[in-house]
């Protein structure tokens, strides 16, 4: 276990070791799907676009979860 003080001296994290003893904080962002990106318009500005969450399977068989998601923001919103 590492901990981690902020500036005042408080505790803010505690981070558990690595089996070979290397430092617990990744020095880098994990790589992965980016969900939304920038999009520039014609008039020069900016927007943020997001991808669609449709995909494929191992099988090549199109995934769609889009209704999964819907009833997660729709049981959210309920609550």
């Amino acid at each position: 276990m590492k901990p981690s003080y902020g500036r005042k001296g408080f505790l803010r994290a505690i981070w558990l070791a690595k089996d070979d003893g290397s430092n617990p904080v990744e020095g880098h962002a994990r790589a992965g799907t980016h969900y939304s990106f920038r999009q520039n318009l014609d008039n020069g500005g900016r927007c943020w676009n997001l991808r669609r969450v449709d995909h494929r399977d191992e099988n090549g068989a199109v995934v769609n979860t889009r209704s999964v998601f819907t009833q997660v923001l729709a049981d959210c919103l309920v609550k």
